[in-house]
């Protein structure tokens, strides 16, 4: 089985790029919003996604709008419905 990978310029990218605007490190992150730093690697590479219910707290911790989150959440996975 092929492992999925996020295309570039996706939510992985735009979350580190995001991440490292406000000086957070991936650990910060995660302590932050109550995640493990893996999960936040793996956010990052492509290879998960956050649950919806974290994106309050990452747009508080990130200083970015919750429309910025969620459209580029909807960009990368598209719609199923």
């Amino acid at each position: 089985m092929t492992e999925f990978r996020a295309p570039p310029g996706r939510f992985y990218a735009d979350l580190k790029t995001l991440r490292k605007a406000a000086g957070v490190t991936q650990r910060g992150m995660a302590e932050s919003i109550g995640v493990s730093v893996p999960a936040v690697c793996r956010w990052e590479d492509g290879t998960a996604w956050p649950s919806i219910d974290k994106l309050p707290a990452m747009k508080e911790l990130l200083g970015c709008n919750m429309d910025a989150l969620v459209h580029a959440l909807i960009r990368t996975k598209g719609c199923d419905s």
